[in-house]
């Protein structure tokens, strides 16, 4: 009986970040300016319960949080009007352990779905492991992808955080394949997009130039785009990064591939600033974050932009609902 009640309600989950960054600083922030639209919402912070309240004293803030066990999930979410939670069994625990610990409750029902505050990225066998990559090996999902959404904006980028020098070499027809058929499908999951339009953008400057500025155009990109419209996908490209932005602006594609991090980052960045959100594709859950990173610069300082978090946990409560 109580799962069936708290079907009616909107769980989400939301971790706090690395401590010493903007994170927890960020979450409280939102929250406080949320909190009067949370109507039939939860948001069960996961964080260590002491230093949550120290941030919101620094801040001038005060949620009014209600601490909860595990164990007293998630009858506690049904006890209490208050719309904000903090896990105690959080306590102590480092970003990365927040994360599994809150993915855990979105793969049992506890929670509708995941909100993650910035974190640094984790070395892991000589690779740099951020929260995309540590979900994927949470929830063993083969093909992930990180959609980066703002405005009339959604960028995929085709790699994740690797070195620029390596982006070429991870560059395939399989792989260009594989990521524009799973942004083909969430964008169909996620938006309602029945035939989604997809762009595919150049590595090289003017798209190769026939190969005179590079080949990956000719012999990689091309053919993968063939093969992909020979399937019946809406695909374009491959184009330089710039105009599928524009056709993006003008509603022209409704998203675009970029072949690596800061080619899909940059434009956003530099039309939205600090606002925008990252969803992960690829898993059997929900994800969003925030676009920017922990800002180790001014944290602590009180002058952090909560706006991003807060399109993090409005784009996942607009996504939840669309499916309810």
């Amino acid at each position: 009986m109580r799962r069936l009640l708290m079907a009616k309600k909107v769980v989400l989950a939301a971790t706090v970040g690395d401590r010493d960054g903007v994170g927890p600083e960020v979450l409280v922030k939102a929250l406080s300016k949320l909190i009067p639209t949370l109507h039939d919402v939860k948001i069960l912070v996961v964080g260590d319960p002491v230093e949550f309240r120290r941030v919101q004293k620094r801040l001038g803030v005060r949620l009014h949080e209600r601490r909860v066990r595990m164990g007293d999930l998630p009858g506690a979410l049904l006890r209490w009007k208050t719309p904000v939670f903090v896990l105690r069994d959080a306590a102590g625990i480092d970003a990365f352990g927040g994360v599994r610990l809150a993915a855990d409750m979105v793969r049992r029902r506890i929670a509708s779905a995941l909100v993650t505050m910035p974190a640094r990225k984790r070395l892991v066998a000589s690779r740099a492991i951020g929260h995309t990559e540590f979900l994927a090996q949470l929830a063993g999902a083969r093909r992930v992808g990180m959609l980066l959404v703002c405005g009339r904006l959604r960028i995929m980028p085709l790699t994740l955080h690797i070195p620029l020098r390596d982006v070429a070499d991870s560059i395939t027809e399989e792989r260009v394949e594989a990521a524009v058929r799973l942004l083909t499908e969430e964008l169909r999951h996620l938006f309602g997009i029945e035939s989604p339009r997809i762009g595919v953008a150049a590595l090289n400057p003017h798209s190769g130039e026939a190969g005179l500025t590079g080949w990956e155009e000719r012999d990689i990109l091309a053919p993968a785009i063939q093969r992909l419209q020979n399937e019946g996908l809406w695909v374009s490209g491959p184009e330089s990064v710039y105009v599928l932005i524009q056709q993006m602006m003008r509603g022209e594609l409704d998203a675009a591939v970029a072949l690596y991090h800061d080619q899909a980052l940059t434009p956003l960045k530099l039309l939205y600033g600090n606002r925008g959100v990252n969803i992960t594709l690829g898993l059997p859950f929900l994800r969003t974050s925030p676009l920017h990173g922990t800002a180790d610069g001014i944290a602590g300082r009180g002058v952090a932009d909560p706006r991003g978090a807060m399109d993090a946990i409005t784009t996942a409560l607009a996504l939840l609902r669309r499916k309810l």
